[in-house]
C-alpha cells in the first residue's frame, strides 16, 4: 500500500514537472502528456519526476522529450485527424529543435 501511494505522489510530481516542460515548449499540457505516452515513453510521469529529482532543467527535459513528442503527435494526428492544436504543437517542437541546433553551432 505504501508503494502505491509513493508511486502516485511520484507521478503527480512528474505531471507537474511535465506541465512546466509543456509550457516551456509552448504546447498544451495535456497534449504534451498524451504525445509522450503515444510516442513510446511509457510511465513518462515517473521518468519526469526522476529527471526533476536529478536536478535536470526544464529546457534539458524539453530536448529529451523531442524523440517521443514527434512520433506521439503523428500517432495522435493519425487517430484524431489533423487538428490545429496538434499542428501548433508540432511547430513548437520543431522550433525547439531548430533553436537547439543553432545553439550547438554557435
Amino acid at each position: 500500500m505504501f508503494n502505491l501511494i509513493k508511486s502516485m505522489l511520484l507521478a503527480r510530481k512528474g505531471k507537474a514537472f511535465g506541465n512546466e516542460v509543456a509550457d516551456y515548449i509552448g504546447m498544451h499540457r495535456s497534449l504534451y502528456h498524451g504525445a509522450m505516452e503515444e510516442g513510446g515513453c511509457r510511465l513518462h510521469m515517473i521518468q519526469l519526476a526522476s529527471y526533476k529529482a536529478g536536478g535536470m532543467s526544464v529546457g534539458e527535459v524539453a530536448h529529451l522529450s523531442v524523440p517521443f513528442l514527434l512520433p506521439g503527435l503523428r500517432n495522435l494526428e493519425e487517430r484524431f485527424g489533423s487538428q490545429e492544436l496538434i499542428l501548433d504543437a508540432r511547430r513548437h517542437v520543431y522550433g525547439l529543435m531548430k533553436n537547439h541546433m543553432v545553439s550547438i553551432v554557435s
